[in-house]
């Protein structure tokens, strides 16, 4: 029943014909794979390989088991991440990184260092470190993907949720970083990391933000009057809109960059 509710996302909350919702079946399957029975440790595995919450809960239960979450044990503790280990080593047809990539959670369990093992314990397959670097490079990511040579340091359940609910954004050093970063949660659109600068440059032309770059970029100017005793002057035009232009105005964005 929980296998057809992962192949089908069904919700939480709805029962298949028993009386019992889905949650508390799953919740039961997790209670058995904490205490070492090897059957519900694969079939929670196998759920969190389906979509919807069901997926969703079997994951995060996988991880209170590798986090030894609850006076979890670190012998379940390493059955589970062995488990999701062979899944990857095992199946990369399926398991690929496409696959990877909306189940994050799947590499920590399989690349964490477990509670109180040494620094020098090598238990992470190469093949499985590969993937975890192989990702490594995408632009959007958890807080808590910051691997080691292919590892993941060990952290308790409460930390890994709560950077498992925050997300690291690489963007590109060119100037026009913090308005790609200022609109994506302006609008809580992750689509804006995505865009050209010409569409920053015109959104920007629309809001406020070009006259309180402008403004900041006069201030700048009286500052260094005040330091040095002088105020730049360009032949017919003012020195601060001459910078604006050259640098936000044709698109470069070169103000903010390194370049700049």
């Amino acid at each position: 029943m929980l296998i057809s509710a992962a192949i089908e996302g069904t919700p939480l909350h709805c029962d298949r014909g028993d009386g019992i919702s889905v949650k508390e079946h799953l919740d039961s399957v997790y209670l058995r794979a904490k205490n070492n029975c090897c059957e519900s440790l694969e079939l929670l595995q196998n759920i969190a390989l389906g979509k919807g919450e069901i997926a969703t809960l079997a994951l995060d239960y996988l991880c209170r088991i590798v986090c030894q979450d609850e006076d979890g044990t670190a012998n379940v503790a390493k059955k589970a991440r062995a488990q999701c280990q062979s899944l990857i080593t095992d199946f990369p047809q399926w398991i690929n990184n496409t696959f990877l990539q909306d189940r994050f959670t799947l590499l920590f369990i399989a690349c964490t260092r477990l509670k109180d093992e040494g620094l020098f314990a090598d238990n992470i397959p190469a093949l499985v470190k590969e993937k975890i670097m192989q990702l490594d490079h995408l632009p959007v990511k958890p807080k808590w993907y910051t691997p080691h040579q292919g590892e993941f340091d060990a952290l308790n359940y409460a930390t890994f949720n709560d950077n498992n609910r925050q997300l690291r954004y690489a963007l590109p050093q060119d100037g026009a970083c913090q308005f790609w970063a200022a609109l994506m949660l302006r609008d809580r659109n992750e689509n804006w990391l995505e865009v050209d600068k010409s569409i920053i440059l015109q959104e920007i032309k629309t809001t406020d933000w070009e006259s309180k770059i402008q403004l900041a970029i006069k201030s700048a100017i009286a500052s260094m009057g005040e330091i040095y005793g002088y105020f730049p002057i360009a032949d017919g035009e003012c020195v601060d809109a001459m910078i604006y232009n050259n640098t936000i105005a044709n698109g470069y964005f070169t103000l903010y960059s390194p370049r700049g």
